[in-house]
């Protein structure tokens, strides 16, 4: 679709962006891109390339061969009989509203995809949420603890071999020490 605007930068009104949040609000803060109230948004933002998602079992979509069976009437108009609605329209006022939106059907009926992975995932995030930061901060806390450690037993070492080095007792450390340059024992 961006291609399609000619690739122009679009803003949104602000009253799809009123929507959007009140979307968010829905849902604790997110907003589920797989859900209807999602969708609807889209459609308002494009309507001529996201369909309007109207409720689970609410219509019955028929192709234009079912829909001339069922009711009997052409679902296809002549260029003339087009021409002849235009004409009849002209100078009517618009009933689009003007705030944005490209129509009034809105509904904050939501209908998600998997409604079930959703909910777990609402739950889980409420629930582990503190124990997942409590765990990362313990994870720092013990990494920091270790790298001290580790820096005191280098430190330990290298003052033990320097020791051992200096006393003239002719003890040979078993492994090389250098700091700055020099080499303490080898």
């Amino acid at each position: 679709p961006a291609a399609d605007l000619g690739g122009k930068n679009r803003t949104v009104s602000p009253a799809l962006q009123r929507r959007l949040e009140e979307i968010a609000e829905h849902h604790n803060g997110r907003v589920p891109i797989h859900g209807r109230l999602f969708a609807q948004w889209m459609h308002h933002v494009h309507p001529r390339w996201c369909p309007y998602p109207h409720m689970s079992g609410t219509i019955a979509p028929r192709r234009a061969e079912e829909q001339e069976a069922v009711t009997g009437m052409k679902v296809s108009a002549q260029s003339d009989e087009i021409r002849q609605h235009m004409e009849q329209s002209e100078g009517r006022k618009s009933s689009a509203p003007t705030d944005g939106m490209c129509s009034s059907m809105w509904s904050m009926e939501e209908e998600l995809v998997d409604s079930v992975a959703h909910e777990r995932a609402k739950t889980s995030r409420e629930h582990n949420s503190g124990f997942a930061r409590a765990g990362f901060r313990g994870l720092f806390f013990a990494s920091a603890i270790i790298s001290m450690v580790m820096a005191l037993a280098k430190l330990i070492t290298k003052d033990t071999l320097m020791d051992s080095v200096g006393s003239g007792t002719g003890k040979k450390p078993a492994f090389a020490c250098v700091d700055i340059g020099q080499t303490y024992a080898v």
